[in-house]
């Protein structure tokens, strides 16, 4: 996953976070002289300067503020163990999430709350940036006759951030400092946090432990110190919101450094825990059980190519259980389909071919086979257990092999499965027919339906059917109805009349590929759109996208055309197709000539500039120039009309100029940024903007979109 990155400008209204960002040593230490400057003031999702200075890679700042926070909670300490005397070696605070109070009156207010009787441990316990009679820390215990004010009290200094090694926001949704450190790889920070009392066991955003974060950015060092000096401190089996452990991360981010020690180290720690075997405890760490994904299985998920081979080694040497089965997913047949760790299956089905018969949803590790094509190993299997084999595959999930075995050309294996099932498909012929033939779609149509005739002859009239409308839908279907467009287009009152007198009318030509008067309106044809208007083919046709012919102008003079013709009138001009878009979005990203004109006029007739879509994108989201650019924020302003919105948010809380750096189109996202009136790109729904330019190649980003941060740097305000 990309964590969060931090963009200048949203950091400018606080002085540390910037100062931390940027890496300015100086400038920080001079901020944390000043007791006006609050080292835990959170932004965003809670995080401090702290926060900000591990993520963007910035070491001694994180040292400096490190340094802060130790400080900090030493007097915390300081002032318990001597003014309220708690036991030095118990060091409680550590662990705790400290209030701040931030100005003198809040300090007092603490102090007036404060009763030194009772046991501090229970208590709450507050930092005061300001001492009060020379003492910097209180502890706040609640009774029932200061239990509001208490409330209210809290509710007053927790805006101001929280001393704490372990805090991952208000929400849950900031990441802790070990996390933080383990992403990005900073092992001497990690270990200086861990000294002075984070916790490495601590769940942060997603459920994570800094294990997690570690493995999920292939910090082997960070993987390495964490596994052999810090074991004991953190279960490395543990999981996290998504039911992964490390192990999952390093295999899905290709890590192979880290793997033997990972898997290694997790293994010893399983056994040593449950007192189970070496292959139980391999098991159990390879497979990923979610009650939410039925469907997931790890096998799905790895690049077969790369792990294949360390993985056919490990999986033999701890016996990995291919019978193994979670909701619908089931080790072997997932293997199988997915190609993985072939030498591994393949062998062990040779020495045990009763694995044929593991089955999920009735389909069987022999279908799977056969469905994959693995003809060796199937032709294997039947020499030595032909009847067996036909026993288990003869039942209703054959048909289904058979529909992958034709759809994929897989003619020698059809032919070795016929040879030995011909009889089973013969009395199944009713039901090969209505699931397999009548809607086959395969181009090779022709060659598997002669295999199919040669092995049951009696299966060619069934077969005559379809291979006549894919002959005829293939071939003549098309040339037919272009052939018949071009004579409309050149002498229409000739050609109607050859179609009414063959018996058809224009609309038996539709399909949802090809309409005559979306093509002729695609050709920007008047002439012939208003005479197959006249002649009364169907106005409210739509395509496979539901698109209507309003979705296809390319003139002001066909928009004006279609308007005036339809009932709708002027409400034509909003018409949706499936995916919510109307005819301004569908225009922006052509190269039409015209645009600018066709959008005036649509908005002359009613169309709303901000209109969206289904996933709330707004036109500009599917602009690719840079004056249509100009005209929609700007140009339309000079006819009357609201320019569009740049800040607007789809569903996932993205702007136009994220998603322009989300797909990498970085010729528009350079053009939004340089128009950009600000960089504020807060969103609690949406990644960042540095976010977004964080996956850009360092190449495209100093050609493309330095400059323009640096000319942004220089405005002002």
């Amino acid at each position: 996953m990309h964590r969060k990155r931090y963009f200048p400008a949203d950091l400018e209204p606080y002085p540390l976070h910037y100062a931390a960002l940027r890496g300015y040593t100086d400038k920080v230490r001079e901020l944390l002289a000043d007791a006006g400057t609050n080292p835990y003031e959170p932004i965003q999702d809670g995080e401090t300067a702290l926060h900000v200075a591990l993520a963007e890679n910035q070491p001694e700042v994180a040292d400096i503020l490190i340094e802060k926070f130790r400080t900090d909670f030493e007097t915390v300490g300081d002032y318990l163990v001597k003014k309220l005397e708690c036991d030095p070696d118990d060091r409680f605070w550590l662990r705790r999430s400290i209030l701040v109070a931030t100005t003198k009156e809040q300090c007092e207010k603490v102090k007036q709350l404060e009763d030194p009787v009772g046991c501090a441990k229970d208590g709450i316990l507050v930092l005061l940036r300001y001492p009060v009679g020379g003492e910097h820390a209180a502890s706040l215990k609640s009774n029932k006759n200061n239990r509001m004010e208490l409330i209210n009290l809290g509710k007053t200094l927790f805006p101001n951030g929280l001393l704490s090694w372990n805090d991952s926001g208000p929400a849950g949704c900031c990441d802790s400092l070990l996390i933080l450190s383990a992403y990005h790889g900073h092992v001497k920070q990690l270990e200086i946090l861990e000294s002075y009392g984070a916790d490495l066991s601590i769940r942060g955003t997603k459920r994570q432990i800094p294990f997690h974060a570690a493995c999920d950015a292939s910090q082997h060092e960070v993987i390495e110190v964490l596994l052999t000096k810090y074991l004991k401190k953190f279960d490395p089996l543990t999981l996290d919101c998504d039911c992964f452990n490390g192990l999952y991360y390093i295999l899905y981010r290709k890590n192979k450094k880290s793997f033997e020690l990972a898997l290694n180290t997790m293994i010893e720690y399983e056994v040593s825990r449950s007192g189970e075997s070496e292959s139980k405890a391999f098991n159990k760490i390879l497979n990923v059980e979610n009650d939410n994904w039925p469907y997931f299985s790890v096998w799905s998920q790895l690049d077969c190519e790369f792990w294949n081979p360390i993985l056919e080694q490990v999986c033999e040497k701890y016996e990995y259980d291919l019978t193994y089965q979670w909701k619908d997913c089931t080790a072997l047949l997932d293997m199988i389909q997915y190609k993985k760790v072939a030498r591994y299956y393949q062998a062990q089905i040779r020495r045990n071919p009763e694995l044929v018969k593991v089955s999920s949803n009735g389909s069987t590790a022999l279908h799977q086979l056969i469905s994959s094509n693995e003809l060796v190993l199937v032709k294997d299997l039947y020499s030595r257990m032909k009847q067996q084999m036909k026993v288990i595959f003869e039942c209703d999930a054959a048909i289904d092999s058979f529909n992958t075995m034709m759809h994929w050309s897989y003619n020698e294996m059809m032919s070795f499965v016929l040879e030995n099932h011909a009889n089973f498909l013969q009395d199944s012929l009713t039901k090969f027919h209505e699931k397999v033939i009548q809607d086959f779609p395969c181009p090779n149509f022709n060659e598997v339906f002669e295999i199919l005739i040669k092995y049951i002859p009696d299966i060619e009239p069934l077969i005559k059917e379809r291979r006549d409308y894919l002959n005829t839908y293939s071939i003549s279907t098309q040339n037919d109805y272009f052939e018949t467009y071009n004579k409309l287009r050149d002498n229409f009152p000739s050609a109607l009349e050859e179609i009414q007198q063959s018996g058809k009318s224009l609309d038996d030509y539709n399909s949802q590929v090809c309409y005559f008067l979306h093509q002729a309106i695609i050709e920007d044809q008047l002439q012939l759109v208003e005479n197959l208007l006249n002649a009364n083919v169907d106005f409210d046709f739509l395509n496979n996208d539901e698109r209507h012919a309003i979705h296809f102008v390319q003139s002001v003079e066909m928009l004006q055309l279609l308007v005036r013709k339809h009932p709708d009138g002027n409400g034509l001009v909003n018409r949706k197709d499936r995916n919510g878009a109307t005819l301004l979005h569908a225009i922006c990203p052509t190269s039409i000539a015209c645009k600018e004109k066709i959008i005036l006029e649509l908005l002359k007739l009613g169309a709303k500039v901000d209109e969206c879509t289904n996933d709330q994108s707004t036109a500009l989201f599917y602009v690719y120039d840079e004056e249509l650019f100009d005209f929609l924020t700007k140009g339309v302003q000079e006819h009357g009309f609201t320019g569009i919105d740049v800040n607007h948010r789809d569903f996932e809380g993205n702007t136009a100029l994220h998603r322009c750096l989300r797909h990498l189109n970085t010729h528009m996202a350079r053009i939004m940024l340089l128009k950009a009136d600000s960089f504020v790109s807060f969103n609690e729904k949406g990644e960042s903007l540095l976010a977004c330019l964080a996956r850009v190649d360092l190449s495209i980003f100093d050609l493309y979109f330095k400059p323009v941060l640096v000319e942004q740097e220089k405005r002002p305000g």
